[in-house]
Parts: structure tokens; C-alpha cells; sequence
């Protein structure tokens, strides 16, 4: 379709071989593979212009948009006309017939999809008209190439301007600075810096970057710093001269680089280093988007006030620069770039930061005792001291590139020095380094608390303020895009002492558990009464803080130690024992019998979240410590215990510990515990709270605290599931011989199947069953001996309220009440938790107490008594 004509007239030249001599000096090789061509020459000419004119002889054509067809508009002598800054320079393509005439004149960076064929024809879509496509068909393959080159140079933006020497004089907002010497070609695909240039590198720079050719040769210009430095010389000259937008522009173009490449290790060195990083920040300060909606962000100011607290001395002078290099890669994830970092790039920068973090174990792990040795001595004294014990910790378990052998060496220090035993004091706040915090770290986060709030009473004003909504919505074209809460702000405080100590032990129990147990060893040899004090101290938090996320953690690390699964048979019976036989379960237990009554809304949160947790360990118990367990509940009755403790009052959170428990009991599918949950009725409380979930009270105190469908009412059917899934036949039998029971069910057997499966497997037990029935007078054990015939007067469906529990101490004789309860008493001389006489309970629960004997000696008895005056 396209054809060149050879054509040498009107060009005075002498041929020599393959080149042309021109007059005015310049050579030319035919041989174009080899061919290169600057731009512009010295003297602010053109040196494409400058070529003769056979060279750019072309024909041009166009698309037909009807036909598709290519259509021949001329032929005429193609040549560049340079522009101001600020303009694209066009082509023009001056008709042959008539030079005034323009048969193309086009701004080259308006047009799109430029693309060069078999070294003669160049084709683009015009900018004016996106329907139009035109090309170039060129008689001679310099021509060609020196066009072709020329529109690289303008798109790419490595052209030079014929005037940018007089503009970098008037200009103040160009850039100057040491590196005036830089050739103006010395970039690969990065601009000279100036105001044209970053105007236009906002809005291709995310274009460049997604190219993998453009994007190898921009990281080549970055990775030299010589383009860094000139772009941070002239984005200070713009600062000074107050030229804010042209800075906020330098900030976009700088996130966008660092969103690209936050995983490069070398390019993130650079970044974080001393000759760059003030930089960085100082151009973040422009953020667009927080300068819009009036959010100032000092980051230079911030890290001038901010000082390096020297804790261990490590002679290594890396280890100081690693140490700073993590801080300031974490404040530009977590500061910087939050809002704009996707789950990738944020892995991308962990990756970086988990490289200069093995880096800093390295150091630590080569200084071997003595870093270690000195740590220990400063640990009890100086409190910062814990806070980087803390983060030690976490790099050596999160740091996947840390090698195996240099994670246990640190480790191994840990245990070797008795780290973990020092936090004691941590946590009964016998330390110096607890009156440190008092003094010099609580005062900051008192500072800092009331700055949060004043911050968070400035943004909420800040809603209603319609000025500068407007003002953001004018500047930023986003009709709905004011967010004043931006950057989410939330205040986070250092740890106190407790918090501290906590954390630290519970990472150590995450990763490293002999560890810990190690320490619980070590410390209880060396106490004068063998107790675990570090787990007694862990119990003691559990009761006493008021955070209730350090009281889940404290159960967590309670539940990993004593978790038989993976330990040996030697450890496994010393921490038991140590659990069991020296105060540890009895503290826990203490938790569970101590009354939510009478207590403010901050202490009854605190005692009902420990209950929580204290009976979460006791289900762990239960599954791990079969044997010990059960000889726990032969002479302490603990299930009873526990039921009585925690259905006092009612609430569903610890409704749901205690159904978890009583499920944890029965899969021990043991026949004592079996009769023991029968004979105190244990089972009661589940079938009442099925009975509430209902719905079918009429004007029931706790209709709005049952609700259908939630956890209690799953636990509670999950209960009935495992008892029918495990044919239980003492309990399925008691069910419905229990009185109480047997009438509730019949009462919610209509919204429950499962209710009607146990009372045919109930009805099948008793038809083919030749053994008596549990609770029959015939069975020898005098558990279910009944001193007294059952009252039959009462009907059960009319109580409304859940029984106020009260336990009361009585002497051998019965009280003179004969009540009942949803859970029956029992005989124990070393009550622990305590007693007290109250009453609640219709009249339909009366009824007499079960008798229980132990040899024959009379006993003190405990019994629930229920009010029965409302």
C-alpha cells in the first residue's frame, strides 16, 4: 500500500559512499541501524529539521471512517515545530505543491497509540478526533527514524526544550540546586526536573509504572538518588516559594513509587536512609487529600522531637541503624501509606521489614551472653528495657527468615537467665521498673489521652462545619468524598507493667510453651512453700484487671500449659501437680464461688468476665485431667458448685460456661459423675432455660433476656443431642422421672424434637430395662434416698422467674424449710465459697431436700432455699 520513491532533488549534497556530506557540516550514516540523532542541537535548532528535505519526503494517509480504507491525502515534507513550555510541540506536514499549505499539523502529545512499521511508516489515532487514524508513509528510513525518535523523546518526556535555558532563569519554581552539572540526557526515562515536567508526570506516572520495561528503567534512575535529589532540591525551592500545589503533586508521584515498589529492600533502604528520609516526609506533609479536608500532619517535627532511648549496649554500629531503619519503615506503613496499601502491598512491606528485623536478631544472637546478661540486669530497673524484651519476642516468633538454630539460641537465653521469672514483680508492681512507668511513662499516656480527645471532639465539629466541606468538595471536584475521620484516628498507649508482663509470657507461651513451663518450675523449686507463684499470679490478673482482653489472655496461657497433649509423661505430672495440689485450681475455683451481688458496674464486669475464664479452664481440665478431674468432683462436688455459683443471677454468658462444663463432665462418660449430676439435679437449669427460650410465659421478668436462636439455646439442645447421641440412660431416665423436668419438657416438647426422641427412647429404656429405675428406693447407693414424699400440689407450668439461689449453712437437722431448688444441695464441711440465706421460688417448686449420708456421722448441710413469698 505504501511506496517509497528515491528522490534526491533540490538537495545539495556530494555522495560519498553510503553518506551524505551536508553544507552545514553534519553527517549522516545511511547505514540506520546505527543511526542516532539528538533532538536538539547547541544553537536551540532542530537537528530533524535540519535534515534535507529528500530525507523527509512523506505521504500521508488516512483511514476512510465509511470504507475502513486507507486514502492518500498528499505528499509533502514533514518536519517538528518546537513549542513553549507548557505546550506539546507538533508535526506538520507542509503540502509539496504548496509550502503554505498544511496537509497535517497535530500537538504530538494529544495523539494516542503511536506505532511504527518496517522502518518507514509511522501511524497514530488523532487526539482532535479519536475516529481518525493516520500514517506516515516516509521515502527514507533516516527520516524515519529520526521522527520516530523525536515523538519517543516527547511521549516518554526526555526532550529538551530549544527554550528552557531562558526559563530556568525566569522561572522560580524550576529546578536549581548542586546538580546543575546533571546532562539533561542523563536520565534513562525519568524526566529533568521542572514544573511542566511534574504536571505531567502526575498524570502518566501510573501509566509508566505498569509498562515492565518503563517501570526496570524508572527504578534505574531512582536506585542512582541523582534524580531524587533533584526532585527534592526543587520541591524545597517550591516550599520556600510557597508553591504548595506543585508539592502536593511531588507527594502523589512519590506514593505512587512507593506503592510500587514498598517490597524492594534496596529501594526502601534508600528511602528510610538519613540522606532522603527527611525528604520523604517532608513532601507527605502536602498529602492532597489531608491538606483538603484541613488534617496536619508534621511528620519532620514528629521525628525531631522523637528520641532513640539506648537500652543495651551492642558495640555493632549496624545495629543502631537497623534498629532506627524499622522504626521509620513501620511509620510509613502504619502513618504514611495506611489508606492507600492493599492486603499485597502490605505483605510486601512486612517482607521488608521482617528482612531488616533478622537482620537486628543476627546482631543480637552474634553478642551471645552478654547482651542477654546485660538485659536481665536492667530488666527489674528500667522499664523500656521490658517494652524491647517484648518486641524481641514477637520478631523471633513472626520472623519466618530468621533460621531455626539462631530462634532457639535466643530462646534458650531466655530460659538460661530466668527472664520470664522477673516479670513477677512486673505484675505485683514490686519493681523499680513499675515506678518508672509511674513516673515517667504514665504521665505521657495522660498526655496523650487528652490530646486523643481533643482530637476527636475537633473532628467531630469539623462535620458540621459546611466551609470547609465546601472548601474540600471546590478543590477536591468530590461532591461526597468528605471523610472527617480520614486516617481513623485511635489512641494507642504504652502497656502498663501488668499489661506488659502479660503479653510477654503469652507470647512465650504461643510459640515457646516448655519454656514457660521451664520457668513455672524453676520458680516454684525455689519458693519456700513449692507454689507456681507465676501461675498463681496469672490467676491473681485474671480477678483483678479490668481489661478484659489481659484476662483472656492470662486463661489462654493457663489452658497452653496445662494442655497434657504435648508435653512428655515426666513434665505432664509434675505441672498437674503442681495445678492440682498447690493452689492453683482452688484459686480458680475461689473466682467461680465469689458473689456478683452488691458490687459497682466496673467490678461486676471484672468478676463476671473472670468467671467466664475460670470456667473455660475448667472445661480444659476436664478434657485433659480425666482422672485427677473426677477425684476433684468425688470430694468437692464441683459441678454442683459451679451451677449454683454461676445461675446467681442469671445472665446467658455464664449460662453458656456453665452448659459448656456440664457437656465437658458427661463426655468423660463416667458413671459416678452420671449420678452425681443426677442426684443433685443438675440438669435443671438446662431444661429451665429451654422452658424460658420458649416464649410462652405471660409476663415472665426475663422475657426480654430469652430470646429464640441464640448460643445458650444451641448449647442447651447440643446438651440434649450428646445425652440422646450417647444413649445415657441414668440421665435420659432422670429427665423424666424428675418431676420438674418431666412437666417442663412436656411443656416445650412441641418446639424441641429432640425432646420427643428422648421420650421414646426414655419410654423404649423402661419397657425392655431389667434393672431398676435410677432413682428407685431399691438402688443401694443412698445418694437417691428421699427423706420425704414429693408435695404434688404445685403446678410447675405457672412459674414465671428464674429462682433467686441462695445457699445457707444449717446444722444436722433439716431447715425448717422444705424447699428445692433447680439444683439440690449437698454436704460439704470445707465450703469455700460463701454462704448466704436469701430466698426466691414459687410454691411449685417445694419440696424435700434429698438426704445424704457419709458414714453415718451427721454433717453440716448446705441447702438452696428458695423464696416463696412472690
Amino acid at each position: 500500500m505504501f511506496t517509497m520513491v528515491p528522490e534526491s532533488e533540490g538537495v545539495e549534497h556530494e555522495e560519498s559512499g553510503n553518506e551524505y556530506q551536508i553544507q552545514n557540516g553534519n553527517s549522516y550514516n545511511l547505514n540506520y541501524e546505527n543511526f542516532n540523532l539528538n533532538c536538539t542541537n547547541l544553537d536551540g535548532e532542530h537537528s530533524v529539521n535540519d535534515l534535507p528535505s529528500t530525507l523527509l519526503r512523506v505521504k500521508l494517509y488516512e483511514v476512510d471512517i465509511q470504507s475502513s480504507k486507507w486514502i492518500d491525502k498528499g505528499t509533502g515534507r514533514c518536519r517538528v515545530e518546537e513549542s513553549f513550555i507548557g505546550e506539546s510541540p507538533k508535526l506538520i506536514v507542509k503540502s509539496e505543491d504548496d509550502p503554505n499549505v498544511f496537509i497535517a499539523n497535530t500537538y504530538i502529545k494529544d495523539n494516542t497509540d503511536y506505532a511504527c512499521q518496517n522502518d518507514s511508516i509511522i501511524t497514530w489515532q488523532d487526539g482532535a478526533n479519536p475516529e481518525l487514524v493516520r500514517a506516515l508513509s516516509f521515502q527514507n528510513p533516516i527520516g524515519h527514524h529520526a521522527i520516530w525518535n523525536y515523538i519517543n523523546m516527547v511521549i516518554t518526556g526526555k526532550r529538551t526544550y530549544s527554550n528552557q535555558k531562558q526559563s530556568t532563569t525566569d522561572s522560580d519554581t524550576t529546578y536549581k540546586g548542586d546538580d546543575d552539572n546533571i546532562e539533561l540526557d542523563a536520565f534513562r526515562v525519568l524526566p529533568i526536573i521542572n514544573a511542566y515536567s511534574i504536571d505531567r508526570l502526575e498524570h502518566e506516572i501510573d501509566a509508566a509504572l505498569a509498562d515492565n520495561e518503563n517501570s526496570e528503567e524508572i527504578y534505574i534512575d531512582i536506585i542512582d538518588k541523582a534524580w531524587l535529589k533533584m526532585l527534592f532540591n526543587f520541591m524545597n525551592n517550591c516550599i520556600y516559594n510557597k508553591k504548595y500545589q506543585i508539592v502536593s503533586k511531588i507527594a502523589y508521584i512519590l506514593r505512587r513509587i512507593l506503592l510500587n515498589w514498598c517490597g524492594n529492600l534496596e529501594l526502601m533502604q534508600i528511602i528510610v536512609s538519613d540522606e532522603m528520609f527527611f525528604d520523604f516526609l517532608r513532601a507527605f506533609e502536602y498529602d492532597r487529600e489531608l491538606i483538603g479536608q484541613g488534617i496536619v500532619l508534621n511528620h519532620v517535627k514528629f521525628f525531631k522531637c522523637a528520641r532513640f532511648i539506648d537500652i543495651v549496649n551492642v558495640p555493632n554500629p549496624n545495629f543502631i541503624k537497623c534498629i532506627s531503619n524499622a522504626y521509620r519503615l513501620s511509620y510509613i506503613k502504619d502513618v504514611i501509606l495506611p489508606r492507600h496499601l492493599d492486603e499485597f502491598s502490605i505483605q510486601r512491606m512486612n517482607n521488608v521489614i521482617f528482612n531488616n528485623m533478622s537482620d537486628i536478631l543476627t546482631l543480637i544472637v552474634n553478642q551471645g551472653r552478654h547482651f542477654f546478661q546485660e538485659l536481665k540486669n536492667k530488666l527489674l530497673k528500667n522499664y523500656h528495657v521490658g517494652l524491647f524484651l517484648k518486641e524481641l519476642l514477637i520478631c523471633a516468633r513472626n520472623n519466618q527468615q530468621l533460621s531455626q538454630p539462631e530462634r532457639n539460641s535466643l530462646i534458650l537465653m531466655v530460659r538460661h537467665y530466668h527472664i520470664l521469672n522477673d516479670l513477677i514483680s512486673y505484675m505485683d508492681g514490686s519493681c523499680e521498673a513499675c515506678k518508672f512507668y509511674e513516673e515517667n511513662v504514665k504521665p505521657i499516656n495522660s498526655n496523650s489521652m487528652l490530646e486523643y480527645k481533643n482530637i476527636k471532639d475537633s473532628m467531630a465539629k469539623l462535620v458540621g462545619n459546611s466551609q470547609i466541606c465546601e472548601r474540600y468538595k471546590h478543590e477536591s471536584g468530590e461532591e461526597d468524598g468528605y471523610r472527617p475521620n480520614l486516617l481513623n484516628t485511635s489512641c494507642h498507649l504504652t502497656p502498663d507493667p501488668v499489661t506488659l508482663a502479660t503479653e510477654i509470657i503469652y507470647i512465650c507461651t504461643d510459640s515457646f510453651p516448655a519454656v514457660v513451663r521451664a520457668a513455672i518450675f524453676a520458680n516454684a523449686e525455689k519458693s519456700e512453700t513449692h507454689e507456681p507463684l507465676l501461675m498463681l499470679q496469672l490467676c491473681k490478673v485474671i480477678v483483678e484487671s479490668y481489661n478484659d482482653a489481659i484476662q483472656s489472655q492470662c486463661k489462654d496461657i493457663i489452658v497452653r500449659l496445662i494442655d497434657s497433649r504435648h508435653m512428655d509423661l515426666p513434665e505432664k505430672d509434675e505441672i498437674c501437680t503442681l495445678f492440682y495440689d498447690k493452689g492453683v485450681l482452688d484459686y480458680l475455683l475461689n473466682i467461680i464461688y465469689t458473689p456478683l451481688e452488691c458490687l459497682d458496674a466496673y467490678d461486676y464486669k471484672r468478676l463476671h468476665n473472670a468467671k467466664l475464664e475460670a470456667v473455660d479452664i475448667l472445661s480444659t481440665c476436664v478434657k485433659e485431667h480425666k482422672h485427677r478431674f473426677k477425684l476433684r468432683i468425688q470430694s468437692q462436688k464441683i459441678p454442683l458448685k459451679v451451677v449454683v455459683a454461676m445461675s446467681k443471677p442469671y445472665d446467658k454468658f455464664l449460662a453458656l460456661g456453665v452448659i459448656k462444663f456440664i457437656k465437658s463432665c458427661l463426655q468423660l462418660k463416667d458413671g459416678f459423675v452420671e449420678k452425681h449430676i443426677c442426684q443433685h439435679n443438675i440438669l435443671r437449669i438446662v431444661i429451665w432455660i429451654l422452658r424460658n427460650l420458649k416464649g410462652n410465659i405471660k409476663g415472665s421478668d426475663y422475657s426480654d433476656t430469652f430470646k429464640r436462636g441464640n448460643l445458650v439455646e444451641s448449647a442447651c439442645l447440643d446438651l440434649l443431642n450428646f445425652i440422646e447421641n450417647n444413649s445415657i440412660e441414668c440421665l435420659i431416665i432422670w429427665l423424666f422421672e424428675d418431676r420438674k423436668c418431666k412437666l417442663w419438657l412436656q411443656g416445650i416438647k412441641d418446639y424441641y424434637p429432640i425432646v420427643k426422641i428422648l421420650e421414646k427412647k426414655y419410654e423404649f429404656t423402661v419397657n425392655n430395662s431389667k434393672r431398676p429405675l435410677v432413682l428407685s428406693k431399691d438402688v443401694d447407693d443412698s445418694w437417691f434416698e428421699e427423706e420425704e414424699d414429693l408435695d404434688d400440689t404445685y403446678d410447675v407450668m405457672e412459674c414465671d422467674a428464674l429462682p433467686d439461689y441462695t445457699i445457707s449453712n444449717h446444722s444436722t437437722e433439716f431447715s425448717a424449710y422444705n424447699s428445692s431448688s433447680l439444683v439440690e444441695g449437698y454436704d460439704d464441711e470445707d465450703d469455700i465459697f460463701p454462704t448466704k440465706q436469701t430466698a426466691s421460688m414459687e410454691d411449685e417448686f417445694i419440696k424435700s431436700p434429698i438426704k445424704l449420708s457419709q458414714d453415718k456421722v451427721p454433717v453440716k448441710r448446705i441447702n438452696i432455699v428458695l423464696d416463696t413469698s412472690h
